[in-house]
């Protein structure tokens, strides 16, 4: 919100909806995979290109449209659409602990049916996991 809330202040105006995306950054929002959808947080060119390493297209790193963060968020359709087509082939699971081991932020994206069915303990990858100790009750 204080993103938002700084841009209205300079310019008066109501920013556009963006759905889970961020209006500074590209690709930082949720994808779809074959079976459900995940959340992806590329915060800045390392990130970036370790993504594009780790799910086997390195070509977008050196792509014209996609080469700074500047490029990504001017040609956000086009960046989110190709990165769609490749997360697509595969599922969740897949894509969170490919993208996950190489230490780019990302994560599943859970119905409420798999948060509840998740027993406590599970792995925090899977929505599961119980709080940190001395985290306050819920």
């Amino acid at each position: 919100m204080s993103y938002h809330g700084t841009a209205y202040l300079a310019d008066g105006k109501d920013p556009q909806r963006m759905g889970s995306a961020h209006p500074s950054l590209t690709p930082y929002q949720s994808f779809p995979a074959s079976d459900g959808f995940f959340i992806l947080g590329c915060g800045n060119q390392g990130l970036w290109e370790r993504m594009c390493r780790v799910i086997g297209r390195p070509e977008f790193i050196d792509d014209p449209r996609f080469v700074t963060n500047t490029d990504r968020v001017t040609h956000r359709v086009e960046c989110v659409e190709a990165l769609s087509q490749v997360f697509r082939e595969k599922p969740v699971a897949h894509w969170v602990r490919l993208i996950s081991d190489a230490g780019v932020p990302c994560g599943p994206i859970n119905s409420v049916s798999q948060v509840i069915g998740d027993p406590p303990g599970a792995a925090p990858e899977h929505g599961g996991g119980s709080p940190p100790s001395g985290s306050p009750p819920a």
